[in-house]
């Protein structure tokens, strides 16, 4: 999610719970200024801490975006092209995430699996 569609939803929410910015602004300890350009998207930094604050106060977290950004860039798979690398037997998505999860690694795939942790 974009940061003018994650300021769209924490405007929603303020205005559903009946807050003014200056009332958010003094919950959060950031400035008025801090919570109206969040909410226009024109903040282009605000630290984790600051902004996991402001929306632990809306009832919002960041939980969902940062698994719908991980999904998108495609982590796992990344890792099993790095891991094959050079190797004859290629791993799988499946078998990486069974490794990485529970660690069974099947006896074929273990210098895959070295050289991804390397």
């Amino acid at each position: 999610m974009q940061l003018t569609e994650n300021g769209e939803r924490a405007a929603s929410r303020r205005l559903e719970l009946g807050m003014t910015i200056t009332q958010l602004a003094k919950l959060t300890r950031c400035s008025t200024r801090t919570i109206s350009l969040r909410e226009q998207g024109g903040l282009k930094e605000i630290g984790f801490q600051r902004l996991q604050n402001l929306l632990g106060l809306l009832g919002l977290s960041l939980g969902n975006l940062s698994i719908a950004s991980r999904e998108r860039k495609r982590g796992l798979w990344m890792a099993t092209q790095n891991a094959n690398v050079s190797y004859k037997s290629q791993l799988t998505l499946d078998e990486l995430r069974v490794a990485l999860s529970g660690g069974m690694v099947p006896v074929e795939k273990s210098s895959n699996i070295r050289h991804l942790l390397r």
